[in-house]
């Protein structure tokens, strides 16, 4: 009788354990999405960062590196692009709760280009999403296609938010059933586990696919894959790939988060 007794303990502390295990990971699928819903302006967001380093490769096998070292109290940094172990440029920046008011772009040819202004609108979208993108709207021929050193590891949710109207908060109540995610973009998701920083962390898997290209809206052209996890209440991106297709030709770049240090 002790034995059963002793079984049927172990069984329910089993069957417990599994459950709270059940709850932590689901809650670790969904916190990602809570934090895009929640995520602030560029002030508040950079607000949390101090410093971020991630790998870009792209199709042909080469490879980048990037750094961006954050001021929060000067609401200013210096984001910097590598081609292997050689420096291409610098971007020294500032911002404010509306994005960008200032961008100095030094290219290690010693050519320098200010931006100010409205003339600073030209880099924010690259700034934001780590990725210069152009396109011509008439025959779809995409003349930039370029890893661009900013802060898509903390901003992209933000940006696919409001660019391609991705309604974080229907994920994060899993009301997907109730209406389009994305008017424009088609949305998949999954549970993952990432390594970041050598630390095994549970999170979201997210795929966009265009389902009403606009080349009006560029950034609609592009797929997205991408790992989303909450750190410190900011959904962070801890590995991406971006890509588009055109006649003839395939674009593509993944990105991996190596190092993000938060403020306080």
């Amino acid at each position: 009788m002790n034995k059963i007794k002793a079984i049927i303990i172990i069984s329910f502390i089993a069957t417990i354990i599994s459950a709270v295990i059940g709850v932590a990971v689901y809650y670790s699928f969904l916190s990602p999405f809570r934090a895009a819903a929640n995520e602030g302006n560029l002030e508040e967001v950079l607000g949390k960062v101090t410093y971020i380093e991630y790998n870009v490769s792209d199709q042909q096998g080469n490879k980048y590196i990037v750094k961006v070292e954050n001021n929060p109290t000067a609401k200013s940094g210096v984001a910097e692009l590598y081609s292997g172990d050689s420096l291409e440029y610098k971007v020294y920046y500032n911002y404010s709760g509306s994005g960008l008011t200032y961008a100095r772009i030094e290219y290690s040819n010693g050519t320098v280009k200010e931006y100010r202004g409205a003339d600073v609108v030209v880099l924010e979208d690259f700034f934001l999403t780590s990725l210069k993108f152009n396109i011509e709207p008439a025959n779809l021929t995409v003349t930039d296609f370029s890893p661009f050193p900013g802060v898509a590891p903390v901003y992209l949710p933000k940006f696919l938010g409001e660019r391609l109207q991705v309604n974080w908060d229907m994920l994060a109540s899993i009301r997907r059933g109730t209406g389009n995610v994305s008017s424009l973009m088609e949305v998949r998701v999954g549970m993952g586990k990432l390594v970041i920083m050598g630390k095994e962390v549970s999170g979201a898997t997210l795929v966009l696919n265009p389902s009403a290209p606009n080349p009006t809206v560029k950034w609609s052209m592009l797929s997205y894959s991408m790992f989303l996890t909450d750190m410190k209440g900011l959904p962070v991106v801890g590995s991406w790939s971006v890509s588009i297709t055109t006649p003839g030709q395939e674009y593509r770049l993944t990105y991996n988060l190596v190092t993000i240090h938060f403020s306080g």
